[in-house]
């Protein structure tokens, strides 16, 4: 009888010792703490209520985990989550994670972490990767070939291979090493961002969905964008263009050209621009007659000789210091939302045609000592004797054709000579009755001209340009 209790006792032990491994078998193992307090936290996860994760509620599970910034260094456990189909674990801690196991993960968001090295050649499912802000110095997504969005700026990586993901339509690989990107599988691509990189040279020509453009701080030396007709933002600014044609993107809304070597700018057919940012270039001219929605330019540091914005009714800011500036039209009518101006550094500027004298002398500081407003800006006399002509407006300086002369007053007797640049007398006019108001038309070539104007013993020459120096 003894013996046979002792049997009973030493089989219910057993048993109790299996029962208890079998259990522990059955545990999700989570060393991070504050992972496993948010997966235990989750009643769609945890469905018992308990303080573990069964790997029955880990493996039944097809919904998302979501852990972004809650201190995790360790995402150990998410291997047993086999039917997981989202991710988000950014702005942790982790330095390294594996998705091998979740194979049904269609959205993964690891970023802001301290990864250096991301196997998803397992995660075939992926549409949205995103892996940015981490070390990684290599990335294979070849695998990965239902991906649509790819966010992997703000690495290491000097090689970016995505010609099997035909399906991307947004290509984030700014801020890394790249020497080279070919994108010409990729012809579904709307958003491309590979600025701050390496890259020499951008072949765009089999993306016509492009709709933003971001290759800015680069070492591009040029960039051909007639096929990108759907283009609304082109970020091209910190390369080494010499040119650039965007006559083709009709849509363009933001341009930013800025700090590169260009010597010519067409925005005659980019009649939607909203933004232009042109300035440290080699330009001596810019026309923005037909750009009637632009809001913001900033054309400083180029070599323009003259800049006339009065077509640019919805203009708030206007950035042109530091140019070669002898004639700057800014009376569109609407000059009381311009906001931010600055024209100093222009030493040959001295009138600047504005809506109103007052307003203007009272709200905008940006302007040279020399400079003054006016409400019509002809040039500074080169000579007036005994100041009888003294209020004398010529304008508009310059013109494409015809200018405006207002004598300020009614004259008999006015004698007209307009000289070439070289001082031929081209035109002489006499007028016997009372004027104070004519028009000229200027025929000949583009260029400066002189005009003097006569009355009695006073004679005054102003200087005027035809077309843009």
């Amino acid at each position: 009888m003894k013996f046979h209790l002792y049997t009973i006792l030493i089989t219910s032990l057993l048993l109790l010792v299996s029962s208890v491994c079998t259990i522990q078998a059955q545990i999700v193992t989570i060393p991070d703490a504050n992972f496993k307090a948010k997966l235990i936290a989750n009643l769609s996860i945890n469905t018992n209520g308990d303080t573990e994760i069964q790997v029955s509620e880990a493996q039944n599970y097809t919904g998302a985990i979501i852990v972004n910034a809650d201190n995790i260094t360790s995402l150990v456990g998410i291997e047993m989550f086999i039917a997981l189909n989202h991710l988000e674990c950014s702005y942790n801690f982790l330095s390294s994670l594996d998705v091998s196991a979740n194979t049904a993960l269609t959205y993964l968001d690891c970023s802001f972490n301290q990864l250096s090295a991301l196997d998803v050649s397992m995660n075939t499912a992926l549409a949205e990767l995103y892996c940015n802000a981490n070390q990684l110095s290599a990335l294979d997504v070849s695998a990965n070939t239902a991906l649509t969005e790819l966010h992997c700026y703000n690495n290491q990586l000097s090689a970016l291979d995505v010609s099997t993901n035909t399906a991307l339509t947004e290509l984030y690989c700014n801020a890394n090493q790249l020497s080279v990107l070919d994108i010409s599988t990729n012809t579904a691509l709307v958003k491309l961002y590979c600025n701050a990189n390496q890259l020499s040279a951008l072949d765009v020509s089999a993306n016509t969905a492009l709709v933003e453009l971001y290759c800015n701080a680069n070492q591009l030396s040029a960039l051909d964008v007639s096929a990108n007709t759907a283009l609304v933002e082109l970020y091209c600014n910190a390369n080494q263009l010499s040119a650039l044609d965007v006559s083709a993107s009709t849509a363009l809304v933001e341009l930013y050209c800025y700090n590169n070597q260009l010597t010519f700018l067409d925005i005659g057919g980019n009649i939607a621009l909203t933004h232009l940012m042109c300035s440290s270039n080699q330009l001596t001219t810019l026309n923005t007659n037909t750009n009637l929605a632009l809001i913001a330019l900033d054309c400083n540091a180029n070599q323009i000789g003259s800049l006339d914005v009065s077509s640019n009714t919805a203009l708030t800011i206007l950035y042109c210091h530091d140019n070669h500036l002898v004639s700057l039209n800014l009376k569109n009518g609407n000059n009381t939302i311009l906001s931010s101006f600055n024209a100093t550094n222009n030493s040959n500027l001295s009138c600047i045609q504005v809506d109103d004298v007052n307003y203007s002398t009272m709200n905008w500081t940006g302007i040279d000592g020399t400079a003054s407003f006016s409400l019509h800006c002809g040039v500074v006399p080169i000579s007036t004797s005994l100041g009888r002509l003294e209020n004398i407006e010529v304008y508009p300086i310059p013109t494409n054709h015809q200018l405006q002369i207002n004598l300020g007053q009614t004259y008999k007797n006015v004698l007209l000579e307009l000289r070439n640049a070289i001082g031929q007398v081209i035109l002489v006019r006499t007028y016997t009755d009372d004027i104070q108001e004519l028009a000229l038309d200027l025929e000949g070539d583009n260029g400066v001209y002189f005009l003097t104007l006569k009355v009695k013993n006073s004679v005054t020459t102003i200087k005027a340009i035809k077309g843009t120096l």
